[in-house]
């Protein structure tokens, strides 16, 4: 008898924290913490995450020391990818024939898992840095 090991992917997230697990037959995992003030050193709550991630302002004051913060590059970028799912069925609707109800009801439930998992990824820096 052949067992096949599976790759397998484990998300569980608990307060403050996305652990993500990507394997190949054995248990293993990667913490991502909530983003970390660069001055004070204190975990932002999801919360103040996510009310911080819709100003219009590049910098994000710290509500622990107000001290103005933001986002990294590379946390731009993955923020942006994870933003380009909600446009996903977009992309499946050319290829397969989905039904215009199916459709629309898939955005807002991609618009809400991206928002809900956005501060897991977000890390800070006291500079800012652009994307390109």
């Amino acid at each position: 008898m052949q067992i096949t090991k599976f790759l397998y992917v484990i998300l569980i997230i608990k307060k403050n924290h996305m652990i993500i697990g990507l394997d190949y037959g054995r248990y293993s995992y990667k913490e991502n913490e909530m983003p970390i003030c660069k001055n004070c050193r204190n975990n932002w709550s999801w919360k103040q995450t996510v009310k911080k991630m819709f100003t219009l302002d590049t910098g994000m004051k710290c509500p622990y020391c107000g001290e103005k913060q933001y986002q990294t590059q590379k946390s731009k970028k993955r923020t942006s990818i994870l933003n380009s799912i909600v446009l996903l069925p977009l992309l499946l609707n050319i290829f397969f024939d989905i039904p215009i109800v199916m459709l629309l009801s898939l955005f807002p439930v991609l618009f809400i898992i991206v928002i809900s998992l956005s501060p897991f990824i977000m890390h800070l820096s006291n500079k800012e840095e652009f994307l390109f």
